[in-house]
């Protein structure tokens, strides 16, 4: 079995789709490093905005993942996965910008009644 394989396998036994939601973030921007822009997509809502003109593709991976956040815990969504492609999003210093800030605020933040996972989905060709 391929990497790739095991890691999907994986992902569909400890988070089946018919029992947790997939949220999938993603930043991205122009050279990496200006224009940057946040996505979110899952089966239940989806989310794009600009970052900002200077805003690289961390900036939009954080802000990416910060919108997942803001919007599980608007709709008060349960059992929901978060996929994130980027660890140094994921692993982000408390003393780093402002959004990364408000970032691991919202984590803390999490109801203990909700589970909202954090996965790094590494990319592959």
């Amino acid at each position: 079995m391929s990497l790739r394989a095991a890691a999907i396998q994986t992902v569909q036994e400890r988070y089946p789709p018919s029992e947790w939601l997939h949220v999938y973030t993603d930043g991205s921007a122009d050279g990496a490093i200006k224009n940057g822009g946040a996505g979110i997509y899952s089966a239940i809502f989806e989310i794009s905005e600009p970052v900002g003109l200077r805003a690289s593709n961390f900036d939009g991976e954080i802000i990416a993942v910060q919108l997942a956040m803001r919007e599980v815990e608007r709709q008060r969504l349960e059992r929901v996965v978060i996929f994130v492609d980027s660890q140094a999003a994921i692993l982000a210093p408390p003393c780093g910008p402002q959004v990364i800030l408000d970032y691991k605020i919202c984590l803390s933040r999490k109801p203990a009644q909700r589970t909202v996972v954090e996965v790094w989905e590494f990319s592959m060709p």
